[in-house]
């Protein structure tokens, strides 16, 4: 993982300069939507580790709960937690079938009628 964020922290410095050199505008376009894609998985993945440790700590929150209302208020988190689980997957889901797609689309329209 860390040799992949190395490889990141230098595509990202270098994109903007030039350094790194491209056949045609196909490769640069693929390579900056493999970089974005890279830094979305790694934060959907994290965000959703995140959210997944919260609802375990916040089921044993619920088995622990002495009276009613402490109960009631970590079920209500959990419900808040799954929602929030459900919500990164269909982020995912969006992001690989729809906005991915799209962003390759308009960066390779706009790298073939720009400057090339």
């Amino acid at each position: 993982m860390m040799t992949t964020m190395n490889n990141l922290a230098m595509r990202v410095m270098s994109a903007g300069q030039g350094i790194m050199p491209f056949n045609d505008d196909w490769a640069r376009v693929q390579e900056i939507v493999d970089m974005i894609n890279t830094v979305a998985i790694i934060i959907f993945s994290l965000v959703g580790l995140g959210v997944i440790a919260l609802a375990i700590y916040i089921g044993f929150k619920m088995a622990m709960a002495t009276d009613d209302s402490k109960r009631k208020d970590a079920k209500r988190q959990l419900i808040y937690a799954i929602i929030g689980v459900i919500a990164v997957l269909v982020i995912i889901i969006l992001w690989t079938t729809v906005l991915r797609p799209a962003l390759e689309e308009m960066m390779l329209s706009n790298a073939g009628g720009g400057n090339g």
